[in-house]
């Protein structure tokens, strides 16, 4: 879905960008015969165009990390998911992140963890595509 949005976000402000280079075009061939009132009017509208040229990336911006946040939320449920169900089948008291005790020693587990990521997340896809076949 990122990546879709994304691209049709690509294509609405390159198209947005486009109709604006346009009006300028035609504004600046015809600004030498206008009117005080017209140039400021069609200065006035161009402004407004990339006034909402900027804000309508601002919006998508917005959108697009809003979803990449709950993906990564999403992503970090089921990875905390899987360390739950490694710690409970080998009755470990905590997992920590390699990071957080680099010299600690202990067991790592990281290859255990994957493939029931990998389980969990496969299970979450098929109850999300029966949702949407119903």
């Amino acid at each position: 879905e990122i990546q879709y949005l994304s691209a049709q976000a690509d294509r609405e402000l390159n198209e947005m960008e486009s109709n604006i280079e346009k009006e300028n075009k035609a504004y600046l061939s015809r600004k030498s015969e206008q009117t005080g009132i017209m140039v400021t009017y069609d200065e006035e509208r161009l402004t407004k165009m990339k006034n909402e040229l900027h804000n309508r990336e601002l919006e998508i911006n917005a959108i697009l990390q809003k979803m990449a946040q709950d993906l990564n939320d999403e992503i970090m449920k089921t990875v905390t998911e899987a360390i739950e169900i490694i710690k409970k089948r080998k009755h470990l008291d905590s997992i920590l992140d390699r990071s957080s005790m680099p010299s600690s020693g202990g067991t790592d587990v990281t290859n255990e963890v994957i493939p029931v990521v990998l389980k969990i997340d496969a299970a979450k896809t098929a109850a999300n595509k029966a949702v949407v076949g119903q």
